[in-house]
């Protein structure tokens, strides 16, 4: 398991909130954890008071093998 502590968690469109977060096996187990719910080889991440946020994934490409999405069709066929 995995504590991470120290951390501003993000809840998007609605607060953010000082907290800490307790992880099993990549999953989260409980948000803002009680110490007893912490299990005593928890691995402790100090997050240094920064964010956490929600998966936020980036999909950002600029095309694929030698094809640019900027390039127009004419481009790409030709």
């Amino acid at each position: 398991m995995v504590l991470i502590e120290n951390v501003q968690v993000v809840f998007p469109g609605q607060k953010i909130e000082r907290s800490g977060l307790l992880l099993d096996q990549g999953r989260i187990r409980s948000l803002n954890p009680e110490p007893n719910a912490i299990p005593a080889g928890a691995q402790r991440v100090n997050g240094g008071g920064r964010l956490l946020t929600p998966g936020l994934i980036d999909l950002h490409t600029h095309g694929i093998r030698t094809h640019q999405y900027q390039a127009s069709p004419d481009e790409i066929i030709g």
